[in-house]
C-alpha cells in the first residue's frame, strides 16, 4: 500500500470502510516483513512459525478496534431516533472497549516496529 493511500480515512463516511483495507494490510505487510527476515535462516519456516508469522500480526485486535469505532455510529443513531439521551451504558461500553482496542493495536503496532529494526534485513 503507498503511504498516500492512509490519508484516505479522513474521508469522511469512507473511512469507516478504507479502515478495515488499511488494517488488514498493515498486517500483511508486517507478516511478510517478518518471514522474510526468517526465509534465509537455518531454521527457515519452522522459525518463522515459532515466531508467530504465520499469522497477520496486529489484525485481530486492529479490526475489533475498527468494528467497536464504526459500532458507535449507528448506537448514537439509533439513541438519536428513539429519543434517548447519549449518555446510555451500552455507548459508554462500546466507546471505552473501542478506546482499549485502539491502545492496544498501536501499542503493537509499535512493539512490531522496534522488533524490524532490531532485526537484521536479509538479502
Amino acid at each position: 500500500m503507498h503511504p498516500g493511500l492512509v490519508w484516505l480515512q479522513l474521508i469522511p463516511l469512507f473511512n469507516y470502510i478504507w479502515q478495515f483495507i488499511v488494517i488488514t494490510r498493515i498486517a500483511g505487510s508486517i507478516r511478510r516483513q517478518l518471514a522474510s527476515r526468517h526465509a534465509d535462516s537455518i531454521f527457515g519456516a519452522d522459525a518463522a512459525i515459532a515466531d508467530g508469522t504465520s499469522r497477520r500480526p496486529t489484525q485481530g485486535i486492529g479490526i475489533a478496534y475498527a468494528t467497536l469505532f464504526t459500532l458507535l455510529v449507528p448506537i448514537n443513531l439509533f439513541q438519536d431516533a428513539a429519543g434517548r439521551p447519549n449518555d446510555s451504558l451500552l455507548l459508554g461500553l462500546v466507546a471505552l472497549g473501542n478506546m482499549v482496542c485502539w491502545i492496544i493495536y498501536w501499542v503493537q503496532l509499535v512493539q512490531y516496529k522496534n522488533k524490524l529494526k532490531r532485526a537484521p534485513a536479509i538479502g
